[in-house]
């Protein structure tokens, strides 16, 4: 009996050994170190060259950072709740971590940002495109401020853009700021001058500054102390979590229920336009720490009534 307990032990030891393996193999083949620092992680998988034609430009963006070290802390402050999952995101799609950089330049990793011609999100995603992609607008939520479905979305149209422009990243990044059809303009402009002029002279100005100001972060991120910029700590872990939604709750219920600060409520569920967030969603985010206990505690909670 003492030998089938101990082989039974056995075998549950190198079980769970096995699935731990297949885990952080997993996570490792993802790009994705649990607890490893944000900044680390990105430095590891960025990927992308500067364009000869984009140096100079990229030059300028570094020293403007330099002089405006603030204008890096209030982005990366931003960022802590939202960068990891966007960082993971691009991982399991092995993208170049470049593009969790985006964010930084469309919003300053801000959610609730919104730009005078109707963009809105993290992801800066105008009207059409969130229509094309199945995103609701209505006048209770907003899906562009949604950080899972808005991230998705600009994933899938920068993939679309890479395949439709020759699989180039530098070119679909362009396009995500100009348009598909600008960016191809700008490379036929060049090609009738046999390449002489880079196709980057031909875009419109905001877009000739967009794909340096990506590439000067990125320069930041690699070395900040010889930039004299500092970094806050961010683990590369995603900090949210989705939660079903069974019923409507108002932020100020889900803050007082389970402690947490409604301020944070509101910002991890930015797509709600006002304070109540209803079964429409079928779920909401959470701190991830907080998400089961917090859970338990609103299914003994009375319906709210507006």
């Amino acid at each position: 009996m003492k030998n089938r307990d101990t082989s039974q032990s056995l075998n549950q030891k190198m079980l769970l050994y096995f699935l731990v393996s297949i885990f952080f193999m997993q996570t490792a083949l993802a790009g994705i170190v649990p607890n490893e620092p944000i900044w680390k992680a990105l430095r590891k998988n960025f990927s992308l060259r500067v364009d000869q034609s984009l140096q100079l430009e990229t030059q300028k963006q570094i020293r403007w950072h330099r002089r405006h070290p603030h204008a890096v802390k209030d982005m990366t402050e931003n960022a802590q709740l939202y960068l990891a999952y966007v960082y993971n995101e691009t991982q399991k799609r092995s993208l170049p971590a470049e593009i969790a950089l985006i964010p930084f330049i469309e919003s300053n990793y801000n959610p609730f940002a919104r730009s005078i011609k109707g963009a809105s999100g993290l992801w800066q995603i105008m009207p059409d495109m969130a229509s094309a992609h199945g995103l609701e607008i209505n006048k209770d939520r907003d899906e562009r401020r949604n950080v899972i479905a808005a991230t998705e979305t600009a994933l899938n149209h920068l993939q679309y853009l890479k395949k439709r422009l020759h699989g180039r990243w530098d070119y679909a990044i362009a396009a995500y700021n100009a348009g598909e059809g600008r960016v191809r303009q700008a490379i036929l402009a060049s090609k009738r001058t046999q390449g002489k002029t880079p196709w980057t002279k031909f875009l419109p100005a905001e877009t000739r500054k967009y794909l340096p100001k990506i590439f000067a972060l990125k320069a930041i991120i690699e070395r900040p102390n010889h930039y004299g910029v500092s970094l806050p700590s961010i683990d590369n872990e995603n900090y949210f979590t989705q939660t079903p939604l069974r019923r409507s709750y108002a932020f100020q219920q889900i803050s007082e229920t389970c402690k947490i600060n409604s301020d944070l409520v509101h910002r991890l569920n930015p797509e709600w336009k006002g304070h109540i967030l209803t079964q429409e969603r079928k779920y909401m985010i959470l701190p991830k720490d907080q998400a089961f206990s917090c859970k338990k505690k609103l299914q003994r909670t009375p319906i709210f009534t507006n």
